[in-house]
């Protein structure tokens, strides 16, 4: 389920952003969407998996450390995700984009 493994890797990439990489800024990039009709399963998983990770990190008190959040901003339709999965080169450049512009 989303919301466990969210917690499993929250508690492994927070000891990092305290630790090893206290020094770094973090940007942690959300899980990005899939066509529902593709795997509904996968998107309620994926959709756990961002909003617990985002609720961990912004409460997280740590400075180095934040949340990116590109999968809200998508809109994931079968023109530029033909399998459900893999985008087009359009798509991925604005994910980019929205990492730069709004992340960095």
């Amino acid at each position: 389920n989303g919301k466990n493994k969210a917690n499993q890797y929250y508690d492994k990439i927070s000891t990092l952003a305290r630790t090893t990489w206290s020094e770094q800024n973090i940007i942690f990039v959300s899980v990005n969407p899939v066509i529902d009709g593709y795997s509904y399963t996968y998107t309620k998983a994926v959709n756990a998996f961002n909003k617990e990770i985002k609720t961990k990190i912004l409460s997280s008190g740590l400075s180095n450390f934040k949340y990116c959040d590109t999968n809200s901003k998508l809109n994931i339709t079968t023109s530029n995700a033909p399998d459900g999965l893999h985008y087009d080169k359009s798509t991925y450049q604005e994910i980019y984009n929205i990492i730069k512009n709004n992340c960095i």
